[in-house]
């Protein structure tokens, strides 16, 4: 499943966050010969990390968002997030 990162509309605003601004979208790539999956993980500290993850290649990050940078996100998590317990 690819991922949709929801952003808030900056780090020192005092609006709430639009519910009509569209994601920012990081799209698996499927039957191809390059074969690309993305997952996120969320840090205790907030931030959202979104992992790109190639098959028998180590996964590499792909964007890095601050708490206060976004507000949503849909997908899948990485397995190490569900290891420790979280829920996203």
């Amino acid at each position: 499943m690819s991922v949709s990162v929801y952003l808030t509309p900056g780090p020192n605003s005092q609006t709430p966050p639009p519910t009509t601004d569209p994601p920012v979208n990081f799209n698996d790539v499927v039957g191809s010969e390059a074969p690309v999956e993305y997952k996120y993980e969320i840090d205790p500290s907030g931030a959202l990390v979104v992992w790109r993850c190639l098959p028998d290649t180590a996964p590499a990050v792909e964007a890095a968002y601050s708490s206060a940078g976004w507000h949503k996100v849909t997908g899948t998590p990485v397995r190490s997030l569900l290891e420790r317990g979280s829920t996203a």
